[in-house]
């Protein structure tokens, strides 16, 4: 049970025809949006957060999530900082300015705010602008 290919913002990602199946685009984009390098733990929160489904139409595990990420890491589209994962700065904004036309931006958006607590004010921390 594959899920379709989805047209990814990323012409230079390194996969067949610059597409990603849907589960592997929500991960870039999910890592995009938190920026800086996140952890497999981290990640898992905010896909539960997010509803987001796995390949399978699962919710994620830690057991799915290892190798999307190894196969995004080993096809140059995510970078793999000790046990962190992060996107290059300047891809992760193409991606998130993508991500900003669509219906799903919000629910990502929100679950990044709600595992890395990024837009609460009271810890001095702010939403990233663009």
């Amino acid at each position: 049970m594959g899920t379709p290919a989805v047209q990814s913002p990323l012409p230079d990602e390194g996969t067949e025809q610059g597409a990603l199946a849907r589960h592997q685009l929500e991960l870039l984009q999910l890592v995009s949006l938190a920026y800086l390098p996140v952890t497999k733990t981290q990640l898992l929160q905010c896909l539960e957060a997010a509803q987001s489904l796995d390949s399978d139409g699962q919710p994620w595990t830690l057991a799915t999530l290892t190798p999307a990420l190894e196969t995004l890491v080993g096809e140059g589209v995510l970078i793999a900082q000790g046990p962190r994962v992060q996107c290059e700065a300047a891809r992760a904004e193409q991606v998130a300015r993508t991500l900003a036309k669509t219906p799903r931006c919000a629910a990502l958006v929100e679950a990044i705010r709600s595992v890395f607590k990024i837009a609460d004010y009271r810890y001095g921390y702010f939403v990233r602008q663009f």
